[in-house]
């Protein structure tokens, strides 16, 4: 199953994005440029109880795709492969930013996605020597992140932790945000879905390899709450009429546009989930901010009788749509879909129609990272005039708890 996103910020932020970046000039000492790749798991996501307080009892951990085929007993409960959660590589193109402490503490280096869960990057790296590897993700170029250890005062004390600080974070996104807990040297053929040793949470520590691959295993934990939405069509007005949803959108309302994201990592050898982190709304008044969850930029051209722009909505198996927010920092909420209809025959009788869904969770605001919420959405007509005619009624997209 797929979780579908608006990739094409995404795809601007991470092309030709491969290297260290920096505000100071880079280290004259920094060793050579060595290829470095990345291989994440993943946490699960956890589904809230229907309108109810966050975490209930009947709560499981949510993985999309086909769970079994990543599962590994070499990772931490509760985590899977990266492709488990998000099995649309070209859907999960966003960039992991990572600090290469000591040395590299001035630059955050940008990962980006290449395919098979590998994300690379070219780095500067000295042969032999122990880096504390600290990140998150999305990275953008020129968010401003910056890193100090966990008692402030850097160095060798990068063996401890770390606290990453990004300004101006958006509080809602399209992007799954996450921070590293933990990586680990991988060796010869080892891939994230069959480990020949644990990846523990807490460890940060990576040697660098005098010769050969260099790829490093990633643990990435969410730091934000977020809502699934999952379209699907009525059965019988799906014998009269399709849907193609060209835009979905989702608004947050009267909230803080954006705010400072503070993540605390505390190393350690227990294997002990070493991620905190805060976000702090920033000044101003409170807003009605809106993410493009979905946009297929339909034009005239597009319609011909071979082409539907957009996605016909599955009677079965519903599509999926996931946007996130900052936890306590939305509660009301505006579902925006723009769509097509085609009658039976396959002509297009309504073109860019808009439906909207105002909606509030009571209790959103004990929701938690990690946290997911499911909105089923059927869509279903008001009436159809005369089954014959070609004049289409107004469908509803119609939320279900």
């Amino acid at each position: 199953m797929k979780i579908r996103y608006d990739i094409l910020p995404l795809l601007a932020a991470t092309w030709l994005m491969v290297s260290c970046s920096s505000d100071v000039p880079e280290d004259e000492s920094a060793g050579q440029s060595t290829p470095l790749h990345l291989m994440p798991a993943i946490s699960s996501l956890l589904e809230v109880s229907p309108w109810s307080a966050a975490r209930g009892a009947g709560d499981a951990p949510v993985s999309w795709g086909t769970r079994a085929s990543y599962e590994t007993t070499k990772l931490p409960t509760g985590y899977v492969a990266f492709q488990a959660l998000h099995p649309d590589a070209n859907a999960s193109l966003t960039t992991i930013g990572a600090f290469l402490t000591p040395d590299a503490a001035n630059a955050v280096c940008s990962f980006a996605y290449q395919s098979d869960n590998d994300w690379s990057s070219t780095v500067p790296l000295t042969e032999g020597q122990k880096y504390y590897i600290y990140g998150f993700m999305p990275h953008y170029a020129g968010d401003g992140a910056t890193i100090t250890s966990l008692n402030g005062t850097g160095g060798s004390d990068y063996a401890n932790g770390a606290v990453i600080t990004i300004p101006d974070f958006s509080t809602i996104t399209t992007a799954d945000v996450c921070a590293v807990a933990g990586v680990r040297k991988g060796g010869g053929d080892e891939r994230i879905t069959a480990l020949k040793d644990n990846l523990v949470l807490g460890q940060f520590d990576y040697l660098v390899a005098a010769e050969g691959e260099n790829t490093i295993f990633v643990l990435l934990r969410h730091l934000y709450a977020s809502l699934r939405f999952r379209l699907n069509i009525d059965r019988e007005y799906h014998r009269l009429r399709s849907i193609y949803v060209t835009k979905i959108e989702l608004e947050a309302m009267d909230i803080p546009g954006s705010g400072t994201l503070t993540i605390t990592l505390n190393a350690n050898d227990d294997g002990d989930d070493p991620v905190t982190s805060t976000f702090t709304p920033g000044g101003g008044a409170p807003q009605d901010l809106s993410i493009t969850l979905y946009d297929a930029h339909p034009t005239e051209g597009d319609y011909t009788p071979d082409n539907k722009p957009g996605m016909d909505l599955p009677e079965l198996t519903p599509e999926d749509f996931l946007g996130c927010f900052a936890p306590g920092q939305c509660s009301s909420f505006r579902f925006k879909s723009t769509y097509d209809v085609y009658d039976r025959k396959g002509n297009l009788i309504r073109q860019q129609c808009t439906a909207e869904n105002t909606f509030s969770i009571p209790t959103i605001s004990g929701m938690t990272a990690g946290d997911v919420y499911t909105l089923h959405i059927t869509v279903k007509p008001t009436f159809l005039y005369v089954l014959s005619d070609p004049d289409l009624d107004n469908p509803t997209f119609e939320i279900n708890e």
